[in-house]
């Protein structure tokens, strides 16, 4: 506990847990569990089996933590006197070395984070560079792919009286329709599948998943990939003007 209001939401916590438990916002999303629910602990070790009723959760995503008063954990383990598991303090504890595991300031827990967070800041704009180039790329030439294929069809609505303009609207236009629908449907489809596959694949990682995608971030990349998809129509206006009907045509036949 940092600081006076902090002791203060501490204390009322501690009243409100009644015997239960309360759990980081981490082990919230991690496991997708609330106020109400049934936190489930097996030891391997023992062969036992543990239910907490979960009456808080506290705002605190670094790692996979559990609170409940010091009491109901010495009454658990059958344990009296100094016993304890893990303890917070914002002051020095009275402790000798022999009765602590390890000890570690507040300082001594951010510094590497700290000493991290440039390296992961310049890394995160590198892969999301090449994420959007990757992006792009691939657009012009699955744009250009569906172009080439269609020719023939092209060639067909040419015979039927189209011009070069309305061929363009037509073909450019639905492009754009259904890559954007298609779009817009992956990127939902996306987050949902990284929700359910991240805790598999980060299973032996004590940290919480906290993977939230707001409205506001899904349209700003919806509206960037309208932006690509847009510009990878245009640049292939040009090969639906070009294409030679007669020559489709003559192969049609």
């Amino acid at each position: 506990m940092g600081n006076n209001s902090e002791r203060t939401i501490w204390k009322r916590l501690e009243k409100c847990l009644d015997g239960g438990v309360a759990i980081s916002s981490a082990v919230a999303s991690r496991y997708d569990l609330k106020i109400g629910d049934t936190l489930s602990v097996f030891d391997p070790l023992t062969g036992e089996s543990y239910d907490f009723q979960i009456r808080a959760e506290t705002d605190y995503n670094v790692l996979l933590t559990v609170f409940m008063r010091i009491s109901d954990l010495r009454s658990l383990l059958n344990k009296e006197g100094i016993a304890y598991n893990m303890i917070y303090s914002d002051t020095a504890l009275d402790y000798s070395k022999d009765k602590l595991f390890s000890a570690a300031t507040k300082e001594d827990l951010i510094a590497p984070v700290e000493a991290l967070e440039p390296v992961s800041t310049s890394n995160g704009g590198i892969f999301c560079a090449l994420s959007i180039l990757f992006y792009a790329v691939v657009m012009i030439y699955l744009i250009q792919f569906a172009v080439v294929r269609s020719r023939k069809d092209i060639a067909c609505l040419s015979a039927f009286g189209y011009g070069n303009g309305e061929l363009i609207r037509f073909v450019t236009g639905r492009l754009f329709i259904l890559i954007c629908v298609s779009t817009a449907v992956s990127l939902f489809l996306g987050y949902k599948i990284s929700v359910f596959f991240l805790p598999s694949m980060l299973a032996s990682t004590p940290i919480g998943l906290m993977i939230d995608y707001h409205l506001p971030e899904y349209l700003l990349h919806l509206t960037g990939a309208f932006g690509i998809i847009l510009v990878s129509v245009l640049l292939d206006m040009k090969r639906v003007g070009n294409t030679d009907t007669l020559f489709y045509l003559r192969s049609r036949e």
